[in-house]
């Protein structure tokens, strides 16, 4: 599937960014209910995660 993706890109600002980052876990958390994430999603925000944290981290030793 990966092979096949285009890159999106979000217009965030850096807040949006950070509000959007401390929240994953929270998501993540949420899907380990009964009926939760699919495993494409759980891996979907774990990437946008990684991601976004990474990209705070270059914008703050800037």
């Amino acid at each position: 599937m990966a092979s096949k993706t285009k890159a999106v890109t979000a217009g965030l600002t850096l807040e949006e960014a950070r509000l959007c980052a401390d929240n994953i876990d929270g998501w993540l958390d949420a899907g380990a209910c009964e009926g939760g994430l699919e495993p494409a999603e759980r891996e979907a925000l774990i990437k946008l995660h990684t991601q976004l944290t990474a990209h705070l981290r270059r914008a703050q030793d800037q």
